[in-house]
């Protein structure tokens, strides 16, 4: 038993939510946005860049949300299909928690700032049921999500909430457990917050 589904037997009625860039996957792995800049050509990556710029120059969180907006218009606008789940690496401890909430069938929501399509082609080979929350080229800018705005509210569970950062493990107000995985390890260790 890995440590993850340690904890989450600890309660008699779990639900998941779990971020995926750098949660699901690893350190090492691209982001469900960022990946692109290697495959739509230097226009793409060069804009990509400058709004890249802007959004680490801010603390406003609606200029974040606009610059966020921005990328999205900019990805739809040179998107095309790529081989890129070679970008990505999904966490082993991962690989046995789905198989695990897939068995015991544990609701899981995975939210996101990324990129939906992405994600979805990432996670195409793992058989599991989840509820996707995360950025399409439909979304309309009052329903962008960033990595400041992540928030849900779950009634009638327990729930336990995974990511990378401390955003991401407060997307979920009443949570039971938090759990982060720690950066400077660069791999899959994970803590109680």
């Amino acid at each position: 038993m890995n440590k993850i589904t340690y904890f989450i037997e600890k309660y008699p009625n779990p639900y998941l939510v779990i971020d995926f860039d750098h949660t699901i996957t690893t350190f090492s792995s691209s982001t469900s946005i960022g990946v692109y800049k290697k495959y739509l050509g230097k226009t793409f990556k060069n804009k990509k860049e400058k709004i890249d710029y802007y959004y680490h120059k801010t603390n406003s969180k609606m200029i974040v949300k606009l610059l966020w907006y921005y990328k999205l218009k900019l990805l739809k606008k040179y998107y095309q299909d790529c081989d890129i789940k070679k970008e990505f690496q999904i966490r082993k401890e991962f690989i046995e928690l789905f198989c695990y909430i897939h068995e015991k069938k544990i609701p899981l929501i995975i939210y996101s700032s990324g990129f939906d399509q992405t994600i979805k082609k990432v996670l195409e080979d793992i058989h599991i049921d989840y509820k996707l929350i995360a950025n399409s080229f439909h979304t309309k800018i009052a329903d962008i999500v960033t990595p400041f705005n992540k928030s849900i509210k779950i009634e009638g569970y327990d729930v336990i909430v995974i990511g990378d950062n401390e955003n991401d493990v407060s997307m979920v107000k009443n949570a039971c457990l938090k759990i982060g995985i720690k950066k400077e390890q660069m791999e899959s260790l994970f803590d109680e917050i």
